[in-house]
């Protein structure tokens, strides 16, 4: 009878490490486990995907807006088998920019 609250439940589990927090104006490089698919999560700025990567020799997490171009990009790379990504950001809020700067 109350079998959709554990569903609503699980919904909101954020099972994904601490994520990777890319600085502002700079480089940050981290491999994607391509074994993984990413994990939906809902934030306040809306839907995201999380991938699993290792970052610093930690466990982490390395969330993306599936809007942003910077997916599809990361997707094809794996696809290709490419699994070391540095990224380059810059700006805040809406206005910032993510370049793929690296893929290995």
């Amino acid at each position: 009878m109350t079998d959709w609250i554990d569903s609503e439940i699980a919904k909101t589990t954020t099972d994904y490490p601490e994520l990777v927090i890319l600085e502002d104006g700079q480089d940050t490089t981290f491999s994607i486990d391509a074994s993984v698919a990413p994990r939906d999560a809902d934030t306040q700025t809306g839907k995201t995907k999380v991938f699993i990567v290792s970052y610093k020799g930690e466990k982490r997490g390395f969330m993306l807006n599936p809007i942003n171009p910077l997916y599809r990009e990361i997707l094809v790379k794996l696809k290709a088998g490419k699994k070391t990504f540095t990224i380059h950001r810059t700006g805040r809020g809406l206005k910032t920019r993510f370049e793929l700067k690296s893929a290995i």
